[in-house]
């Protein structure tokens, strides 16, 4: 937790004339102190909880009148996840929990398992991309955090039903274009006269692995985020990130082919083989299978 700083926190607004400071003075820091009486223990500086409402503001409005409707309290705790403070992400976890299961339980697409849509949301929330700052650091101030994050998770909704649609006219395609670069003999071969057995074995073994391994690897197969990515996601070490995707993933590919050998049966087909098959097109079939659930 950061220590008081002693610098008025009204220098922030330089336009306020230097008579009205001394009010704005001990209104931001009432504002303050319940912030961190809501959320204690984060790491948030008075300076930059400040820069944070200041921004909320615009030029031409007088603070007072600006800062007042501000809900300041879900700013701070916002404005530290944006930070990427592990507590205040943390907290935001715990504080949100009712809100993002209910979000997802009425949101649920197409049988999607709704602890799969809630990573997708916290990934979405919480790590850059594109070269945008995290999501949550949108969030204005204007109406509740609660509110707030359920406009994020329609959204979220709507995105992956327009990109679910994208999949579904774009699958084959890429699948055909993947078969045309094979240079594996055996794998062409494989993959010609066992098709059906092996999407059939495929899903089944996607259905075997619990709720938080086919989550993990929805967010790297289909989401793209890196190990790293998850790990803060999780709250977890990196390294802890990564032995859990290839535990995911070795598992997945251990399922597939028990379940591929049980349909191939006795025609010729060493075991060698099959792994063969399946790692071949582990990643297109993660992107199919997970992408349309």
């Amino acid at each position: 937790m950061s220590s008081p700083d002693p610098t008025p926190l009204a220098d922030r607004f330089p336009s306020v004339p230097v008579a009205a400071r001394p009010a704005l003075e001990l209104f931001l820091r009432a504002r303050l102190g319940a912030a961190r009486q809501a959320w204690p223990g984060l790491a948030f500086s008075d300076a930059d909880f400040v820069e944070l409402l200041r921004t909320r503001v615009p030029a031409d409005v007088d603070p007072a009148i600006g800062l007042a409707p501000l809900c300041s309290d879900d700013l701070y705790l916002a404005g530290a996840c944006a930070r990427g403070e592990t507590a205040a992400i943390a907290a935001f976890q715990r504080s949100y929990a009712g809100e993002l299961a209910a979000a997802f339980a009425r949101l649920a697409i197409g049988g999607s398992d709704p602890e799969d849509l809630r990573q997708q949301l916290l990934a979405r929330l919480f790590i850059a991309a594109d070269g945008r700052p995290p999501r949550i650091a949108e969030y204005s101030g204007q109406g509740s955090l609660r509110a707030w994050l359920k406009v994020v998770a329609l959204r979220l909704r709507i995105d992956l039903e327009r990109r679910k649609r994208d999949r579904r006219d774009n699958f084959t395609d890429a699948e055909r274009l993947a078969e045309q670069v094979g240079d594996d003999p055996e794998l062409e071969h494989l993959k010609h006269h066992y098709r059906a057995e092996f999407r059939a074995a495929f899903t089944a073994a996607l259905a075997l692995l619990t709720a938080e391994q086919r989550a993990l690897l929805r967010l790297q197969a289909v989401e793209g985020l890196s190990a790293t990515d998850i790990a803060r996601i999780y709250k977890v070490h990196r390294a802890t990130g990564k032995r859990w995707l290839a535990e995911a993933r070795e598992r997945l590919v251990a399922e597939t082919g028990r379940l591929l050998a049980e349909q191939l049966g006795d025609r010729g087909v060493a075991l060698a083989s099959i792994v063969r098959l399946i790692r071949s097109d582990l990643n297109v079939s993660l992107c199919r299978g997970l992408g349309e659930a």
